[in-house]
């Protein structure tokens, strides 16, 4: 089973709401293929899902590392910022971002409104 496919395992499992296997999965591939950053987005998504926000917040670093001009990567870092109460320290990161498509104001906009995952909104 190659990258792609156990990616769309997590995705799967994921939607099954099975977030701790996801996690496991998801962990397993970014450390086969550390330069999947699809692999670590999973990693941190499945490790929000459990408010595992240390871990998530780890995948995410990488996963920003890899693909830094990916806007849902860099709102997703700010959410889980937020969420582990570290909400200026969220603004200001995705203030900093390179990306274009998704600032600061629509991130928080959205994050206000709903009070749910970026990763339900991009998955």
């Amino acid at each position: 089973m190659n990258a792609e496919d156990q990616l769309n395992e997590v995705k799967a499992l994921r939607q099954q709401g099975r977030h701790a296997e996801a996690l496991q999965m998801a962990q397993i591939v970014a450390n086969l293929y550390p330069d999947n950053a699809d692999a670590w987005w999973f990693a941190g998504l499945a490790a929000h899902s459990l408010k595992k926000f240390p871990e998530s917040l780890a995948a995410l670093k990488e996963t920003i590392k890899l693909a830094s001009r990916w806007a849902p990567g860099w709102a997703q870092y700010g959410v889980v910022l937020d969420e582990n109460g570290q909400k200026e320290e969220g603004i200001k990161r995705s203030r900093s971002s390179p990306t274009t498509s998704l600032r600061i104001g629509n991130w928080r906009k959205f994050s206000k409104r709903r009070r749910i995952s970026m990763a339900k909104f991009f998955t």
